[in-house]
């Protein structure tokens, strides 16, 4: 079988989608490609080549939206084979730029996959064909939660340029002098740059983000934090992704109750609660819950683990 992944940029090399800045291709299509066996190919841009049994439609994204969407769906519509959609932001419920390609390419899907339940519920709000749940798989290495000194507190904050306004907006609630790293885009860096720190005990360090400079960073802190915020109902879908991958760099961590959050609600602590305060004055003392979760949660969301759901979806339509 041939699956092709519908998506802004060219590889000329397929192995090339474990260095895209884009995540849903690196953590979703790299997961498929990661454990395909050699009777299957999969190539990925922004033309369906003739081979092509199943088409995944990735994410569009906004850059050049109004010609990518006309070409994209006249693609879409002409194509012969399965198309799977892949929904990894709500905008079926929530109207942004990208909705009315997302609308439209709906009416051609075969298979619609999900990067968490909650946005399966809000789809299937406008969809009536068949939904499932893959979730974005964890590219960094499991380290085990170490001691560090406890001098000053160092903490890690990660995450595209569209999360930050959730983390500004929380900076007031942090109690305590700590240096927070902040690692995002080249957009978000020059956000941080530009806010207006009136918080004299917090020591905002922006950084560029890379795989690599994540761990690097990782090393460095003693904790993690993940305000999501509550009443944004375009994050109110957001995989499970952030939190899994701050257990994985070792690192205590406070997040929002997000739906995709809450069933691993044992291994992290209620950043709107009194365990935060409890975090910061004592990380390691949650080093057995990071722990536990490197040990019965992570071993499922591997790039092959993750690989083996996304072929076994994607024969049962071909």
């Amino acid at each position: 079988m041939h699956i092709h992944w519908l998506a802004p940029e060219t590889f000329g090399n397929i192995h090339a989608l474990y260095a895209t800045p884009l995540a849903s291709l690196r953590l979703r299509a790299g997961a498929l490609l990661s454990g395909l066996p050699p009777e299957h190919t999969l190539t990925a841009g922004p033309h369906i080549p003739a081979p092509t049994q199943v088409c995944v439609v990735g994410k569009i994204g906004v850059a050049d939206l109004e010609n990518r969407q006309t070409q994209w769906l006249n693609e879409i519509k002409s194509f012969k084979g399965q198309v799977v959609l892949d929904f990894t932001d709500d905008h079926v419920t929530v109207a942004s730029k990208m909705s009315g390609f997302y609308m439209q390419a709906l009416q051609s899907a075969h298979l619609a996959i999900c990067s968490s339940f909650r946005l399966q519920s809000q789809l299937a709000q406008v969809y009536n064909g068949p939904i499932q749940v893959v979730p974005d798989a964890i590219e960094c290495p499991i380290i085990p939660p170490q001691s560090k000194p406890a001098d000053s507190l160092q903490v890690l904050w990660f995450g595209h340029s569209t999360n930050l306004p959730a983390l500004l907006d929380f900076l007031p609630s942090i109690p305590l002098a700590l240096t927070l790293h902040v690692l995002t885009n080249a957009k978000g860096i020059q956000q941080i740059k530009a806010f207006s720190n009136a918080h004299n005990h917090l020591q905002l360090v922006p950084e560029m983000w890379s795989p690599q400079g994540m761990v690097k960073t990782a090393m460095k802190c003693q904790m993690c934090i993940i305000p999501v915020g509550l009443d944004n109902a375009k994050k109110a879908g957001v995989s499970s992704n952030r939190l899994l991958t701050a257990l994985a760099l070792g690192l205590p961590t406070s997040a929002d109750l997000t739906d995709s959050y809450a069933e691993f609600r044992n291994d992290f602590a209620d950043i709107r609660s009194a365990e935060f305060a409890e975090m910061l004055n004592s990380p390691q003392s949650w080093h057995s819950r990071v722990q536990h979760a490197q040990t019965t949660v992570l071993p499922a969301y591997t790039f092959p683990k993750l690989g083996e759901q996304w072929l076994k979806l994607l024969l049962s339509i071909a």
